[in-house]
């Protein structure tokens, strides 16, 4: 995908392919795991190679809370300012 801005592209699935694109394209990436590899995959990105970050789940709500979004939103745009 050509995108004037490569830090405004958002993506819900990640497999590996969509994942590999991401990785040689600079496209910085927010994990979400729902189902199948993307457990695997978003451990990878995020413990072994640190390209990625992770939002935290609200464990008593067992989900993703908007403030959190927020917070790993916001540190995606402010490491892509130049």
């Amino acid at each position: 995908m050509n995108l004037p801005y490569r830090w405004i592209f958002i993506t819900l699935w990640h497999g590996w392919n969509s994942t590999l694109e991401d990785i040689v394209n600079g496209v910085h990436v927010i994990t979400w795991p729902l189902f199948a590899e993307q457990e695997m995959n978003a451990t990878f990105l995020v413990e072994e190679l640190g390209v990625a970050i992770r939002p935290r789940v609200d464990k008593d709500k067992e989900l993703v809370g908007r403030v959190e979004i927020d917070r790993v939103v916001r540190m995606v745009m402010e490491s892509t300012k130049e």
